[in-house]
């Protein structure tokens, strides 16, 4: 007897934990789901590559789990998304065809990107080589501009120090002077059928396919474009 009256009390304690977590379950399964849908919706919004975005964040404490149950999502956004950070939005919950609830929401949106990182110490005026910088995935924040590829900074100089580690932005380089004002260089005159070449001094500075004035030799103003350190290809 005392055996049987174990079982049943066992059997009764399990059969109760069972209930009680129930609920809990399903609470936290609505959450999730509604989490995942908004989340979906706002990726949609986002005029950026979904493999680029990154939805977190997500408060929907007007949602009750116990009560708003819903057969469907709608997510409406006040204002277009246009820049990353915190944005707020309208969920409405549909239930048989028709919104029963709405309520106002809101997430966090992460914008990811190619950007150019600084292996090495950048001094003002460095020349950037290929052993200086490498391509790695970041996040961007806000309106900054940020070099996202390898060949957009090869070649160009530093206008300001750039640290180990750093992300390069398009403001912390500009393109390599190859030639400078006072300059000797060398003036080209190129086609199909001919190839002159000559010297000449250059009236100003000017980086690779920079259009700049020089002096030839004989004191006439000539304009070209610069094609590497010291040439200049003039117009013919």
């Amino acid at each position: 007897m005392l055996k049987r009256i174990k079982k049943i009390t066992v059997n009764s304690v399990v059969l109760a934990l069972f209930l009680l977590l129930l609920p809990v379950a399903s609470i936290a399964d609505g959450i999730v789901g509604l989490e995942l849908e908004v989340s979906s919706q706002v990726h949609e919004a986002a005029p950026w590559s979904n493999g680029d975005v990154e939805v977190d964040n997500i408060d929907l404490r007007g949602f009750n789990s116990a009560l708003d149950r819903y057969d469907s999502v709608r997510v409406t956004l006040p204002r277009p998304i246009v820049r990353a950070g915190k944005v707020t939005l309208a969920v409405s919950l549909i239930r048989d065809g028709e919104e029963f609830k709405k309520f106002w929401a809101s997430a966090r949106v992460r914008l990811f990107k190619d950007a150019v990182v600084a292996l090495t110490p950048l001094r003002k005026g460095h020349e950037i080589t290929i052993d200086d910088i490498e391509l790695i995935r970041a996040e961007q924040h806000g309106s900054q501009s940020i070099a996202n590829s390898l060949e957009e900074v090869l070649g160009m100089t530093a206008k300001r120090p750039i640290n180990p580690g750093d992300i390069v932005k398009r403001s912390y380089i500009m393109p390599m002077t190859l030639v400078k004002r006072g300059d000797v260089v060398i003036l080209k005159i190129e086609n199909e059928k001919l190839m002159v070449r000559s010297q000449g001094k250059a009236l100003q500075n000017g980086h690779r396919g920079a259009v700049i004035s020089a002096r030839t030799l004989s004191g006439k103003e000539v304009f070209g474009t610069v094609t590497g350190p010291g040439e200049i290809k003039i117009a013919f």
